[in-house]
């Protein structure tokens, strides 16, 4: 198994697209399975710095619908605000496994 070790002493590409990867893969895999799809999009265009009006164009769906679903995954993962969604994500950052293998936090 891949540790903390590994992730400090491996060599990073020189253009950046390793880290541009893991911090794609661990936006797209945070909340894990406690999230629905429609929840984890949200979330990742969140965590991306949209707000609700951009969000519910990028999805093409009505802005109330943005906020339920912000409100659920929120919820879900009990949070308060946006500023503990980005802390979530960066602990999810740090903490997540380099196989790329979505990680399902202890509820």
């Amino acid at each position: 198994p891949r540790g903390i070790e590994h992730r400090v002493t491996r060599k990073a590409r020189p253009d950046g697209s390793d880290l541009k990867a893991t911090v794609e893969q661990a936006i797209a895999s945070v909340g894990g399975d406690r999230l629905t799809r429609r929840e984890r999009q949200v979330a990742s265009l969140l965590l991306q710095g949209l707000d609700t009006e951009a969000i519910a164009a990028e999805l093409g769906i009505g802005s109330g619908t943005v906020k339920n679903h912000r409100k659920h995954l929120y919820g879900k993962l009990r949070l308060g605000s946006r500023a503990e969604l980005f802390s979530l994500f960066l602990n999810h950052l740090i903490t997540r496994p380099l196989s790329g293998a979505p990680e399902t936090p202890a509820p």
